[in-house]
């Protein structure tokens, strides 16, 4: 998303800060946990590390757990590309209960609870949607 320099910088100026999946470094858990514990604004994350995976990391679950905040699931169904914005069709959200995620909670648990919570908002929204990558890693002849 940061690699349209229009976008990334409408990205940064409204709050947003990219993470480097890779290497996500200490700061993409301080900034959050920070600023959840400060009350200063509130994060939407991809549980995923990505708009279009269903398989979630437990990153949101350990910035919850260390500044005492719940999650709240939100599932989109609709364009993945920006431009798809603008063409005819259907974007659908949907707004599941909030997940209270304890400071002793099992980070495991808590994941069941999210992809549970997020598997009902599909069905809800269409129960036939399915989640394509734009953007599939291209494998390498020699990896076979």
């Amino acid at each position: 998303m940061y690699k349209n320099k229009a976008f990334g910088w409408a990205l940064k100026k409204i709050g947003v800060f990219p993470v480097d999946r890779n290497h996500p470094g200490p700061s993409a858990i301080k900034i959050p946990v920070k600023e959840l514990r400060s009350g200063t604004r509130n994060f939407m994350i991809f549980p995923s590390g990505s708009r279009h995976s269903s398989k979630l990391e437990g990153g949101a679950v350990l910035i919850a757990k260390m500044s005492g905040r719940s999650l709240l699931p939100v599932v989109y169904q609709g364009p993945l590309k920006f431009i798809g914005l603008f063409r005819r069709g259907s974007t659908s959200v949907a707004f599941g209960p909030l997940i209270p995620v304890p400071k002793k909670a099992d980070e495991k648990e808590i994941i069941i609870s999210m992809q549970k919570a997020f598997s009902d908002l599909d069905k809800k929204i269409n129960k036939n949607w399915v989640y394509i990558d734009p953007h599939p890693k291209r494998t390498n002849n020699n990896d076979k």
